[in-house]
């Protein structure tokens, strides 16, 4: 087996110490977050990091089996001490969007003119791309920062918000994102751990309702699926009549309801993944539970135990 290694720099400090490190994202989420725990003592003094770490000191994740890759890139959110050791919680670029937004009421905006001016106040170069279309008649900015315009979007337009390599912010629909990249697990060699449920799509029962709310305050609403069901509701202001809500509605219940697994399942560092991934399972044991499925969360860990991957399966592709 070949030996696991790790590189990790805070701020202009390249750690020498690890007990473990964590590293979750998903397309749910709004920012990648990493944990780093260090232990509280070292060849029997007490770990400094007071006056050499600071909240939003830039960060960098380097994991893998002889070479390492870079597996997160980010920022300092937060340092705790105790008696346990020390945990240094970090968050993605879009830690950067985190600073207050100009009041506005801002008229028939776009995703694309929201993403710039949330780009603008992030700074660093970063540039931002979308290729979705929706516009709001009206969005109102008021003391307001750039990360909840950002999750403003992520929840109304159901996509998937992130800073992309090379610095670029981005909004997609979710199930188009990185949907040509494909691993492949199976359960006879590369699957160490599986929590998973076979389910199909009329094993439970999912009532959706969409609430639009226009400029002008009046409310429309759409409801999807079966009444009496599990019920979500969404509330969205990007809406132009009542088609909106009910695509908004069916793009949610796509999520919901599927004939699949459902759960996750644990592997080693490699292969690399993603969230967006299409993940191909086999099982030689069940021909017809064998398919492709959309990758919804990954959380890396790495210790003294060694390093696996959480992958948590979503819809199944085909």
């Amino acid at each position: 087996m070949k030996k696991i290694g790790w590189e990790i720099k805070l701020g202009n400090y390249k750690l020498g110490l690890l007990e473990s490190v964590s590293i979750e994202r998903s397309v749910e989420m709004l920012s990648d977050t990493a944990k780093i725990q260090l232990p509280g003592q070292a060849y029997g003094k007490a770990l400094e990091v007071e006056n050499r770490l600071k909240k939003g000191d830039p960060v960098i994740i380097k994991l893998g089996y002889g070479a390492v890759k870079t597996e997160f890139e980010g920022y300092i959110n937060s340092i705790y001490i105790d008696k346990a050791g020390i945990t240094i919680n970090c968050e993605d670029a879009i830690y950067l969007s985190r600073k207050p937004m100009d009041n506005a009421q801002l008229k028939n905006v776009s995703v694309l003119d929201l993403l710039n001016l949330v780009a603008k106040v992030m700074g660093n170069g970063i540039e931002a791309s979308t290729t979705y279309s929706r516009k709001w008649d009206k969005f109102i900015m008021d003391n307001t920062n750039g990360y909840e315009v950002l999750k403003k979007i992520q929840e109304e337009c159901r996509l998937y918000v992130y800073v992309a390599d090379g610095g670029k912010l981005v909004a997609e629909p979710i199930d188009t994102y990185n949907s040509n990249k494909k691993v492949v697990y199976d359960f006879a060699k590369n699957i160490e751990i599986e929590d998973l449920k076979y389910r199909r799509a009329d094993d439970k029962e999912y009532e959706v309702v969409v609430e639009g709310i226009d400029k002008n305050g009046k409310r429309e609403t759409v409801v999807i699926g079966k009444q009496g069901g599990e019920k979500r509701k969404i509330i969205i202001s990007a809406w132009k009549d009542k088609s909106d809500l009910k695509k908004r509605g069916e793009e949610e219940m796509k999520f919901l309801a599927y004939d699949g697994y459902e759960g996750s399942i644990t592997t080693w560092l490699c292969p690399y993944v993603r969230p967006g991934y299409a993940a191909e399972i086999k099982d030689d044991d069940y021909e017809y539970k064998t398919g492709s499925y959309f990758i919804t969360a990954v959380t890396t860990e790495l210790s003294a135990s060694g390093g696996v991957r959480k992958v948590k399966l979503g819809r199944k592709l085909s």
